[in-house]
């Protein structure tokens, strides 16, 4: 299945909220260690990805998308960038992906194609 990786800002969460919200609850059901208990609250997911928006807003955090045939996110990679002065070089990677879909490998390759390339995400 071919998979398109893109970076999203926060209307673009927002546009796919429920999307977000269904991967959530995936990786959570599946067993996935992201700091929620399974059955997640839609509720709790939809707060959760609203707060990703604003901190993505903000220039506190990059999210990548991994995007299927159809356009649905299937997973993400997220760069919780550092905010102190000498950290502009570092980030703390999240990722989350639905069991069997592949794209956690591509959303990651395209984070190491940027960093290798020396490019700022900022």
């Amino acid at each position: 299945m071919p998979i398109t990786i893109v970076r999203f800002g926060a209307d673009d969460i927002r546009a796919h909220l429920g999307e977000f919200v269904d991967l959530l609850g995936d990786v959570v059901e599946h067993g996935a260690s992201v700091n929620f208990l399974s059955p997640i609250d839609p509720d709790e997911a939809a707060a959760f990805w609203d707060k990703v928006a604003g901190m993505v807003e903000a220039g506190e955090r990059i999210l990548i998308a991994a995007l299927d045939a159809d356009g649905r996110v299937v997973g993400t990679t997220q760069l919780v960038l550092a905010m102190q002065a000498n950290g502009s070089h570092r980030a703390e990677v999240q990722e989350g992906v639905r069991p069997q879909q592949g794209a956690t490998s591509a959303s990651r390759d395209a984070v190491d194609d940027r960093h290798r390339g020396r490019c700022s995400w900022r």
